[in-house]
């Protein structure tokens, strides 16, 4: 299927912030939201080897690549953001010939998304090679531990709804 040529040599997860106890579900609305006590801490940083770059293009064919995490229970979530040729850089490496790049995804691009309790925070980072609109490969880059936040989801919306209004009619009694 892969038309395309890379390997991963490396991931270095992010450090990832402990979500408060007692954390509402309705109090984390975004982990892309800057400043958000959901958001990454540290960036994602992955080394990937590209036997076909060319100078102006080291991602050749591809045009980009496309993150996504995927989550057993929840699926693929592909990631806005798109990994250009700007975005990779050459490996500091003392041999002119290496296909070694370093790639640096920012904590605020980093998606943290909310899984259903009991289901694995887990997520498996692949990376897709594009060219234009066509799907070159997909490859594995590894597993990032508690990406996901457990638990924030495993009401659904109907409940928490009613949770809702049953706290502010609480208040509003308690206000008179």
């Amino acid at each position: 299927m892969s038309q395309y040529n890379l390997s991963v040599h490396s991931l270095t997860p992010p450090t990832l912030p402990e979500i408060p106890e007692g954390t509402q579900p309705s109090d984390i609305r975004s982990g892309m939201i800057p400043g958000s006590f959901a958001a990454a801490l540290s960036p994602l940083r992955f080394t990937l080897s590209l036997p076909d770059a060319r100078p102006k293009n080291p991602l050749y064919p591809a045009t980009h690549l496309q993150l996504t995490y995927f989550y057993p229970s929840s699926g693929e979530i592909y990631v806005p953001n798109l990994i250009t040729p700007r975005d990779v850089v050459k490996a500091d490496d003392d041999e002119e010939q290496s296909t070694l790049y370093n790639v640096e995804i920012a904590p605020p691009d980093i998606v943290r998304v909310k899984v259903n309790e009991g289901e694995t925070p887990d997520a498996e980072v692949r990376v897709n090679a594009w060219r234009n609109e066509k799907l070159l490969g997909k490859f594995t880059l590894g597993i990032i531990e508690g990406l996901g936040i457990e638990g924030l989801k495993s009401f659904d919306l109907a409940k928490r709804r009613v949770e809702a209004w049953k706290e502010t009619a609480a208040k509003k009694a308690a206000q008179s």
